[in-house]
């Protein structure tokens, strides 16, 4: 043997060692990849029943002053007419439950 150089053998089990560090490494980057994958599809189920949640709530807090309104609107259909003052304070009134009406629909982004 010439000097820088090492038993064949030796030189060989060296290379059998590095690939198998190789080998299980890869191994182990594949079980964190799969673990990932995992945690991944959890959390987007978690995310899509949260949104499922709320978006039942929304539409319940939306029917629930649907039918306020409706109930309101009813009882002021029944009442007496109106005197002018009484009608402009209406209109004011009507106005504001619109305006109350889209800034609920933005904010719950029921107008898309």
């Amino acid at each position: 043997m010439r000097a820088g150089e090492g038993d064949p053998a030796e030189i060989e089990q060296a290379i059998a060692r590095v690939l198998r560090a190789e080998r299980e490494a890869a191994a182990a980057v594949a079980r964190c990849e799969a673990e990932a994958a995992t945690h991944i599809a959890a959390a987007r189920e978690q995310a899509a029943a949260i949104a499922a949640r709320a978006e039942r709530r929304i539409a319940a807090l939306r029917a629930k002053i649907d039918a306020g309104v409706d109930r309101c609107v009813a009882e002021l259909d029944r009442s007496d007419p109106p005197s002018s003052a009484e009608r402009r304070e209406d209109a004011e009134e009507e106005a504001f439950r619109r305006a109350a009406g889209a800034v609920l629909r933005e904010l719950t982004g029921a107008g898309q």
